[in-house]
């Protein structure tokens, strides 16, 4: 089976998008997903930023994880001023 890429925003130094376990996932986390061709997951309104609001946690088949978010609008306010 094929997963979908996860990356978490780190802020601060050293800060950007790092690849990360799915099942790493925290509550907090702000994460995007993609596809295995790379394109972004989105949803229906086009977003494709998430806000964690719980930790991942597996589903019944314990080889699969969820996580409960909220999609987010774009996230040019947690951009650094220059």
């Amino acid at each position: 089976m094929e997963f979908r890429k996860a990356q978490v925003l780190k802020t601060g130094p050293g800060g950007g998008w790092w690849d990360i376990q799915f099942e790493d996932i925290k509550a907090g986390d702000i994460f995007r997903l993609f596809e295995q061709d790379g394109s972004p997951v989105t949803n229906i309104e086009g977003r494709a930023f998430y806000k964690a609001l719980s930790d991942a946690f597996p589903l019944g088949d314990g080889k699969n994880y969820q996580v409960d978010a909220t999609a987010i609008g774009p996230l040019s306010h947690l951009r650094r001023k220059v």
